[in-house]
């Protein structure tokens, strides 16, 4: 917009210096230009008419007037630009007020877990990470547990059977929801003991993993219900004494 009035400015200058030769019907007589859109440039090398000097304070005059709307338009592009800096402001503002009014720590009851979406994306569930109760990450050729599962507070139930994964980390206590866990048919050749520092766990699966050693520290796991080691490599004499040293757990 700035550059169109500008444009018009220096039209103008140059439309005034045609009319002034057109009513002189200069002959050999220079009238000079430094192309620059200041009207104080324009030069004449001869003694200027009443009419001419009219017209040059009337173009003055519309000169100020744009001059003005230029000076209008900047106030009111920084006026424009510092209001969206203060929506801007607001709105993170707003969004930081309304995830701390979310609540933190939701648990659901087993049927509302049932009930509950499962999530089979990382890049769809932490668009709302305090929403996730359930996430599937099944066969994913994973090596690693992602880091992104952190941030899911008050996820409840994670499964991750049919992977590649050797070994879950140790911020998985950080879950401390984390009911339901799930890594059957991995590459597991003994129970991961950061599993043991996850007090909320009710069932673990480990089926279908190469499995040979169970710590004796899952006992520090005391909601643990279900510890599923089928298809292991434990032998059942193994089994049996798992079964009497971790007394009411399930062991199958």
């Amino acid at each position: 917009m700035l550059l169109k009035i500008k444009k018009m400015k220096y039209f103008t200058t140059i439309l005034l210096m045609v009319m002034i030769a057109i009513n002189y019907n200069l002959k050999g007589q220079e009238l000079t230009y430094n192309n620059s859109i200041s009207f104080d440039s324009v030069q004449f090398k001869y003694q200027m008419k009443t009419q001419d000097i009219t017209i040059l304070n009337i173009l003055n005059l519309q000169g100020q007037i744009i001059d003005n709307m230029n000076q209008m338009l900047g106030l009111l592009y920084v006026e424009h630009k510092t209001s969206e800096t203060r929506m801007d402001s607001s709105s993170k503002s707003l969004n930081i007020e309304i995830n701390t009014l979310l609540p933190q720590n939701e648990h659901l009851s087993k049927e509302e877990l049932l009930n509950a979406d499962t999530y089979f994306s990382l890049e769809k569930a932490k668009r709302t990470p305090l929403k996730v109760f359930k996430l599937d990450l099944s066969k994913n050729a994973l090596t690693n547990v992602p880091n992104e599962i952190k941030q899911f507070k008050n996820l409840q139930k994670l499964i991750l059977s049919d992977n590649l994964l050797i070994e879950i980390p140790d911020w998985i206590s950080q879950l401390e929801s984390l009911q339901y866990i799930y890594l059957s048919n991995n590459q597991f050749h003994e129970f991961p003991t950061s599993l043991t520092e996850v007090k909320s766990l009710i069932l673990i699966d480990l089926s279908c993993n190469p499995i040979r050693y169970v710590t004796t520290d899952i006992k520090k796991c005391s909601n643990l219900e279900v510890l599923n080691l089928h298809d292991s490599d434990i032998n059942y004499k193994q089994l049996q004494r798992l079964e009497r040293t971790f007394g009411e757990i399930i062991i199958k």
